[in-house]
């Protein structure tokens, strides 16, 4: 989706936004606030996000959100054992960088490395002998969002 089609969700009509929220599991407020429905997991530390950066596309996609729903439960989960408890997401690679004498950015390379090997296996053999191929995938998919963060945190410390 590029970013025309994005914002042409600011151009829908009352009924469209309203068929598209219950299709995803939001409310859209009147200000085009989204608000979450129920016990749904909130993909950031924000309470409310506008409709724009909901991205409601790939919510409407079961697909999708049985994955992004997936990323979230593993970064819920395997955060806590990877950080040490800490606030910084990061702290493994920096941890792993200091003790082999090396760079965060290659420590998650060698990681990131480990589940695209398994992904190319599942596509040479149509199946993975660990874990499933879908845990394969959210979990390249938070790798990715991780590299996001050490790319970030290296243009700024510039």
């Amino acid at each position: 989706m590029d970013m025309d089609e994005l914002m042409e969700l600011d151009r829908l009509d009352t009924h469209d936004m309203k068929l598209l929220s219950r299709a995803i599991g939001v409310n859209i407020t009147e200000d085009s606030t989204v608000v979450p429905m129920g016990n749904m997991s909130v993909p950031c530390s924000a309470s409310t996000l506008s409709a724009v950066d909901w991205l409601p596309i790939l919510f409407s996609d079961l697909d999708f959100r049985a994955c992004l729903e997936s990323c979230n439960k593993i970064v819920a989960t395997k955060g806590v054992d990877y950080t040490g408890g800490s606030d910084n997401r990061l702290a493994n690679f920096d941890e792993a960088a200091a003790f082999l004498g090396t760079t965060p950015l290659k420590i998650w390379g060698t990681y990131f490395f480990k589940h695209v090997t398994a992904i190319l296996s599942y596509c040479k053999r149509s199946h993975v002998e660990s874990e499933p191929i879908d845990s394969r995938i959210a979990d390249c998919i938070n790798y990715l969002l991780l590299l996001l963060k050490m790319v970030r945190r290296e243009r700024s410390a510039k």
